[in-house]
């Protein structure tokens, strides 16, 4: 699912670089990193901690609802968490495949090239063949007679 970042992250890279752009999408990352973690243990964690030991005498309801906020902090986080490094690496991915598929045109421009030498190649020896096994006397006669 593309929810449309990629335009914005480039342009970010265009207008700041390379580097600031890595720097911010690491400080959301690790912001949305730290929100869902914070979530997770206030919301899941401790409440099951609490209600084990016995300190928190609250309902079996509201242990449920913390545990699913912890659970809905977790997905969240995975969610953000796998869109930035599928930006990340889908970006480095698409200059890799972009450099690979140059160099497969260049390649085929040179074989194309190869070949075109190699028939080339062929059909002069083919002549030069030609020209070798013709027999000396089948020369055109040239006429010698000076009698005019």
């Amino acid at each position: 699912m593309d929810l449309g970042f990629g335009s914005l992250v480039e342009k970010f890279e265009e207008h700041f670089g390379r580097w600031p752009t890595k720097f911010m999408l690491a400080m959301v990352g690790l912001t949305a990193l730290t929100f869902c973690v914070r979530t997770l243990i206030n919301d899941a964690i401790y409440p099951v901690i609490e209600y084990v030991r016995g300190i928190d005498s609250s309902s079996s309801l509201k242990l449920i609802a913390s545990v699913s906020t912890g659970a809905l902090a977790s997905g969240l986080f995975a969610f953000i968490g796998g869109l930035v490094l599928r930006l990340i690496f889908t970006r480095k991915a698409d200059q890799i495949i972009a450099r690979a598929q140059k160099n497969m045109n260049e390649a085929r421009e040179i074989a194309a090239d190869a070949r075109n030498q190699i028939s080339e190649m062929k059909t002069l020896l083919a002549e030069i063949s030609d020209r070798r096994d013709e027999p000396e006397g089948s020369q055109p006669h040239q006429d010698t007679n000076t009698d005019c």
